[in-house]
């Protein structure tokens, strides 16, 4: 299943840095058709990460939903066909919002390094004509030296 792959791909790029409730929502409700224990844990693992991100609420509406319906449901009503097209079109939401957020947060980083190799290259090409005009000044130095004096006559 692409999603599960998708969500998987999420959690192993969660790090201390950045808070992992996304990805185990994700996970969790990708799990919902597969294992529902498997679903709660990854709703109970987000909640408990971020209490009061925006998808601690509807984690627990699905750890309380789980709860309820623990003996399980019809899979061929009208209700749960319509759950799960919500829940696939949720998640299709989360995944692409997920890829754009990386894509905005890769495109300032390849864009800072492009303007800082650009910024070497200048300053390289600056320190190498800056020494050429210093030989050209030790030159010009060393010429007026050895060249003497019009306005001057030696007695």
């Amino acid at each position: 299943m692409t999603l599960e792959r998708e969500a998987d791909q999420l959690l192993g790029t969660c790090s201390p840095v950045h808070s992992c409730d996304r990805a185990h929502f994700i996970r969790g409700m990708v799990a919902l058709y597969q294992n529902r224990e498997t679903a709660a844990d990854h709703f109970q693992t987000a909640v408990a990460m971020a209490p009061t991100s925006a998808r601690a609420e509807p984690s627990l509406f699905w750890l309380q939903l789980l709860k309820e319906t623990a003996s399980g449901t019809a899979e061929d009503g009208r209700f749960s066909r319509a759950t799960v097209q919500l829940v696939r079109d949720l998640l299709d939401r989360e995944l692409l919002a997920e890829q754009l957020l990386q894509e905005l947060e890769a495109s300032p980083v390849q864009s800072l390094q492009r303007d800082l190799k650009a910024r070497d290259k200048k300053l390289e090409d600056l320190t190498k004509q800056l020494e050429a005009l210093k030989q050209i000044d030790q030159e010009m130095r060393e010429k007026t030296k050895t060249i003497p004096s019009r306005g001057k006559e030696n007695p």
